[in-house]
């Protein structure tokens, strides 16, 4: 029967396959930057930046290193597997970074782990590397929504954690038919307005906080509008529905046969009545055998002549 059993999970799992394989078709892959130097040094630090040979925030050798070993990996994942070619297409493969100088390092290190060049890729052969472009953008344009927000708002270090404010700030003066900033209704990138933009990123930002049923069980909310009766379908899994058994609070007395005592009560309670069973019967074994002993012939001896 064992191996029947074998043969039937072989067979299901060669039929599964079959009928569901699956082929790659696009990566979309991120990565961080590899070992740094720190980006701020506290003014007793023993270590000081003359430690640091490029000063801070800058990609260590280590890092380096990191980087290029991930790109053999993915060499290895990738490329080995005939997914992609060999050789360096730019038809196949695009490379974002952000404008740091350790997240422009860390790309070229990779990619020169990935994409060794052959003799017909090198455009000189005593540097076994080939320039591959990796694209990026000024930071301002990275964060230009925001440092645009902090400018009209007045508000400093404005991200997609605090957008909020400004969202709700206006949405309250447009629902109370309050005049609102002349900004709030421009248009930014001819596509919306600014308030429309903030209520899609605010919408984003709570969408980023509760996702996952235990991020919403621990801190609740809702990111749209939507009838209670919907609300409690959506959050089922999530809510729970005895707080009390939730929250650890112990079982009123009386309470479905209960008395209320802990485990550990119990357990205790038990053992103490089993001890007394074992002494009263323990206890009852020696007089008995006290009183046979009694009452054999050869149980008293004179022994006063």
């Amino acid at each position: 029967m064992k191996n029947k059993w074998c043969l039937f999970v072989v067979f299901y799992v060669s039929f599964h396959a079959c009928l569901c394989a699956e082929t790659l078709r696009l990566v979309n892959l991120v990565y961080r930057h590899g070992d740094r130097s720190p980006i701020e040094i506290f003014p007793k630090d023993v270590n000081q930046i003359e430690k640091w040979p490029q000063g801070l925030g800058w990609l260590s050798k280590i890092g380096m290193k990191q980087h290029y070993a991930l790109g053999q990996l993915l060499k290895t994942r990738y490329i080995d597997s005939g997914f992609m070619k060999a050789e360096y297409s730019r038809y196949e493969i695009s490379i974002e970074s952000s404008d740091e100088d350790r997240c422009l390092m860390s790309a070229y290190s990779n990619l020169a782990g990935m994409y060794p060049p052959d003799d017909d890729q090198k455009f000189n052969h005593d540097i076994p590397w080939q320039p591959i472009p990796v694209h990026t953008r000024p930071a301002y344009e990275d964060n230009m929504f925001y440092q645009y927000l902090g400018n009209v708002s007045g508000w400093d270090h404005e991200n997609i954690s605090n957008i909020w404010r400004i969202a709700d700030t206006l949405y309250c003066e447009k629902s109370h038919n309050l005049t609102v900033n002349t900004w709030a209704d421009q248009k930014w990138n001819n596509t919306q307005t600014v308030f429309e933009k903030l209520r899609k990123l605010e919408n984003f930002q709570f969408t980023l906080l509760y996702n996952g049923s235990e991020m919403s069980m621990l801190k609740g909310g809702c990111a749209f509008d939507c009838p209670f009766d919907q609300f409690v379908k959506l959050t089922k899994d999530a809510v729970p529905t005895d707080w009390k058994r939730q929250c650890g609070y112990p079982e009123p007395k009386g309470k479905s046969g209960s008395s209320g005592l802990s485990t550990g009560w119990i357990v205790s309670i038990g053992l103490t009545g089993l001890l007394v069973v074992v002494l009263v019967v323990g206890i009852t074994c020696v007089v008995k055998e006290q009183r046979k002993h009694a009452n054999m012939p050869y149980g008293r001896f004179d022994v006063s002549s």
